[in-house]
């Protein structure tokens, strides 16, 4: 049996602990300078909002103190394994994926991925001389011809033969396309994941100076999407805005009359005009047609627009079993043949006693030329005492004497 990497992947994997949840903060300072502004203080604030909330002082000379709190978000990336494939293309970035049982660091189960790993310089199984050739079942399919069936007992792996190829193997799905993800960006023994949903944050601002308020009006010029159902039953509002800043509110009716309204939902952009804004709004499981979605910028009633956005539901994953047995061939060139050579080759007592491994084999062998000598005689006996005098007396027959 020769194993070896599919393709010569190389994947990593690494094991994820409970989640930290940190909100991050952009805090920036402009000055005026003759007739323009200039930025003097452009900062990142990250703010952990496991323990609840936070207190900072953001800048000295205005003495100004920013206390954030908050809850962790609705969804999050669950504790366990997951892995990446490496050595990929120079501008492709790895993808994390999961959703598939993977072996822990201790574990090297046949049924999981992560059973052939690299160590040092060499690849190898835990145990593998003596679970590999348990785990191969052959079936001979013709003796003359070498030719058998063979299939492995295990998960995550490609059998390969002489006609084809048998694929067995599942790398589960992107993490990056659950609809809740905005990113993922993986560092040394860490994962950061970006949400595209939000949370519940309250932030309070302190200054010894009465600061100025100044917001831009939120806006908006058009939108299409759909209404999605993925292949892991997740259920969302696709959303595509055209030259969108701001706050936006959208509702959800179940018809033009806008008796029912099955949802409410805000949409934060961005602050600046973004040409092409894409947004993703989660819905409960009672929506599953198409509905009337309208929107409309905050604090703008009049810039409302609604439209009819449709129901698209992607099939459910499918879990591909093959396992089918995989034709192979021999390279023994005249094994299992029985002519002329193979006989003259047994004759020679030297190859009699070959196999014998264990006293078991040995008192068999003995048994079997015992039992070989006793029915050699009984042959004997019987050919000399019954046959041999039955065919004299047939055909000796007596001469007739004369008178």
């Amino acid at each position: 049996m020769s194993i070896r990497p599919h393709e010569n992947w190389m994947f990593e994997a690494l094991t994820i602990s409970q989640p930290s949840t940190v909100l991050v903060l952009r805090y920036r300072i402009f000055e005026k300078l003759n007739r323009g502004w200039k930025k003097s203080v452009d900062e990142k604030i990250s703010v952990d909002l496991n323990s609840g909330g936070a207190k900072y002082d953001l800048n000295r000379e205005h003495s100004i103190e920013l206390i954030a709190s908050g809850s962790r978000p609705h969804r999050q990336l669950e504790p366990g394994n997951y892995f990446w494939q490496i050595g990929t293309g120079i501008n492709e970035k790895p993808q994390l994926r999961g959703k598939i049982a993977i072996n822990d660091f201790n574990e090297t189960s046949l049924e999981k991925l992560g059973w052939f790993r690299m160590e040092g310089n060499a690849w190898a199984i835990k145990n593998g001389l003596g679970r590999m050739p348990k785990s191969q079942h052959i079936q001979v399919k013709d003796c003359k011809a070498q030719s058998y069936l063979t299939t492995l007992d295990a998960e995550q792996f490609v059998l390969e033969g002489s006609d084809d190829k048998v694929l067995s193997y599942n790398l589960g799905s992107a993490i990056i396309d659950d609809p809740w993800i905005g990113g993922i960006e993986i560092g040394n023994r860490a994962i950061t994941v970006n949400h595209a949903e939000g949370t519940s944050l309250l932030l309070t601002l302190k200054a010894k100076s009465q600061p100025k308020a100044v917001h831009h009006i939120s806006q908006f010029s058009s939108f299409n999407g759909s209404i999605q159902l993925d292949k892991d039953s997740n259920r969302f509002l696709n959303l595509t805005f055209l030259d969108t800043r701001g706050t936006l509110i959208g509702q959800v009716f179940s018809s033009e009359t806008r008796t029912q309204m099955d949802i409410v939902f805000s949409i934060q952009t961005s602050t600046n005009i973004e040409i092409f804004f894409k947004a993703i709004v989660s819905l409960p499981s009672t929506i599953d047609s198409r509905r009337y979605i309208c929107i409309h910028a905050s604090g703008d009633l009049d810039s409302q627009q609604c439209q009819w956005l449709e129901y698209k539901a992607d099939p459910l994953n499918l879990n591909r079993i093959s396992h089918r047995w995989q034709q192979a061939h021999s390279n023994c060139n005249g094994c299992n043949e029985r002519g002329v050579d193979l006989f003259l080759t047994n004759l020679d007592p030297r190859k009699w006693f070959d196999g014998l491994n264990s006293p078991a084999e040995i008192m068999m062998c003995v048994f079997e030329i015992l039992l070989g000598i006793v029915l050699f005689m009984a042959i004997i006996a019987l050919c000399t005492k019954c046959f041999i005098p039955l065919t004299r007396w047939l055909i000796c027959i007596p001469k007739v004497p004369k008178k």
